[in-house]
This record gives C-alpha cells, sequence and structure tokens, in this order.
C-alpha cells in the first residue's frame, strides 16, 4: 500500500467513524432492552467449553453493554478477562477479572482490572465496534488495538474474535486495509452470523 493510498484509506475510515457514531448513539437510545437480547443470541450461537477464558469490554459511551452476557459466562465457569492498554502500537494485554473486582483508571478514558489480577491469554475475544459488513470486517475507532491484538493470538494459538454491536452499524463495506483482522463472528441483539468471506 502507497503512501497516498494509505491516507484516502484513512480519510475514508473516518468520515464512516463520524457516521457510524451517530448510528449507534440512535440504536442505543432505542433499544433498552439489547443487552438481555446480545444476551440471549450469544448463548443460541455459542457453545463454549468448560474453562474457556473469555475476554470482554467495559463499554464506553454508547457501545453495547456486553457485562450481562459476561457475567452469565462466568456463571457457567469461564473465565472472564478484561483488556489493558499497555502502550500505543501494542497489542492489548488481558486480566481476569470478576464483576466486584476493582479498577483502575487506563489511558484514553478506559478502565482496566488492577496490576495485582493475573495476566490471562483469551480463548474468545468479545470485541466492540463502530460498524461491520457481511465479510466480518469491523470499523473502530483508529488506534488499531483490536487488529494488533487478534493478529498476535491467532499467531500465537486459536483465538475466537466476535465483534459485537446493534444491527444499525451494518454496511455493505467496511474500508480495509493489510493490518485490518476479520471476525469470526458478528454478534447483534438480532442475529449472530458467521462471515462471508472474501468475494
Amino acid at each position: 500500500m502507497t503512501p497516498d493510498s494509505d491516507t484516502s484509506l484513512q480519510e475514508e475510515k473516518k468520515a464512516l467513524r463520524n457516521v457510524l457514531l451517530a448510528r449507534r448513539t440512535a440504536a442505543a437510545a432505542q433499544s433498552e432492552q439489547a443487552r438481555e437480547e446480545l444476551l440471549t443470541v450469544l448463548r443460541a450461537a455459542l457453545s463454549l467449553p468448560g474453562g474457556t477464558i473469555v475476554a470482554g469490554y467495559l463499554p464506553m459511551g454508547d457501545e453495547i453493554d456486553v457485562l450481562p452476557a459476561l457475567a452469565a459466562m462466568r456463571e457457567s465457569g469461564h473465565g472472564i478477562a478484561m483488556p489493558v492498554v499497555v502502550a500505543r502500537g501494542e497489542p492489548l494485554q488481558f486480566r481476569q477479572w470478576r464483576p466486584d473486582d476493582p479498577l483502575e483508571d487506563g489511558p484514553l478514558g478506559t478502565k482496566h482490572p488492577c496490576g495485582s489480577a493475573p495476566v490471562v491469554v483469551p480463548d474468545v475475544l468479545i470485541v466492540p465496534l463502530l460498524g461491520y459488513d457481511r465479510r466480518g470486517y469491523r470499523l473502530g475507532y483508529g488506534g488499531g488495538f483490536y487488529d494488533r491484538t487478534v493478529a498476535a493470538l491467532r499467531s500465537a494459538g486459536e483465538v475466537v474474535a466476535i465483534g459485537v454491536g446493534f444491527a444499525a452499524q451494518e454496511v455493505v463495506h467496511i474500508p480495509r486495509g493489510p493490518q485490518d483482522e476479520a471476525m469470526d463472528w458478528i454478534v447483534t441483539p438480532q442475529e449472530a452470523f458467521r462471515p462471508e468471506g472474501e468475494p
């Protein structure tokens, strides 16, 4: 990819982010039952072996709330972890988490488990998004944290990456470059699907 094409890609992503932020805000305001519906769809779609380590996220702003789903998974015997931003340009780290555990402030407005929480490697990664397409590509905030993380986890072994959001966040095509990682599943309160793959 040339510098000019990379700049064009970033500009295209930036314009789409503005559209999708507004869509997500509207969807969140109209869907009070989204958390429970998302939990139902996740349960129906995924059959996880006992002891699976599932990494989620602490929702920020209008991100769809996955905490009830994580609590249900923990009650089913799965380990739960939350992401930690280590540094810009680096993959995320994951620390063990329980609903009552204290949190620390992280960079970029994030919160994460305390430094004393054990570091773990997730088997399943639940990923927030601004937008998605039917080929499983997602649009995030532009930091590249999840793309780097998914790539690192995939190079080290098996991981199932699940993008979650509202149905209104779907677009026909997510602009993408060679560093962008496709999700293994996309899950909304209405459906769960495996991506179609490349055209």
